[in-house]
């Protein structure tokens, strides 16, 4: 056997091994229904339902809305794991018009395909526009 084969059978093991620790993608949805409390996001967990982490965004969010939805699953993310372990459904309220925080660099073109994403099923949530999205660790 050849050493790259060992080494692609080793990663494709604990590729494997490790799926169930392993990061998950996100959904980002744009809610056709109000939110709950006018929040401008609202994260849910879902250890039985794929996906698994679900961004719901209002129809008039902004790259700020997004990216506080973004650092606020990354949050949780770092303390309760990348695969939920129990569900959970978080809501925002509006941020502190003092504190300001930049927008990730990436988020208005994740909004412009989201605004142009076809409708299409997400368990749980609906016929929604959706897309979904790799955060980093």
């Amino acid at each position: 056997m050849k050493p790259g084969t060992i080494i692609l059978a080793a990663a494709l093991f604990v590729g494997v091994a490790g799926e169930a620790q392993a990061q998950q993608p996100v959904t980002v949805v744009l809610a056709e229904q109000p939110l709950p409390s006018s929040a401008p996001f609202v994260i849910q967990r879902r250890p039985d339902q794929t996906p698994r982490d679900v961004i719901l965004l209002r129809a008039d969010a902004t790259a700020d809305h997004l990216s506080d939805a973004v650092r606020s699953l990354l949050t949780i993310r770092q303390a309760d794991g990348d695969v939920p372990a129990a569900q959970a459904i978080m809501r925002m309220r509006s941020q502190d018009a003092r504190t300001t925080r930049r927008a990730f660099p990436w988020v208005q073109r994740v909004l412009g395909d989201l605004q142009r994403a076809a409708h299409r099923d997400v368990r749980g949530v609906g016929r929604v526009r959706a897309v979904e999205i790799w955060l980093p660790r």
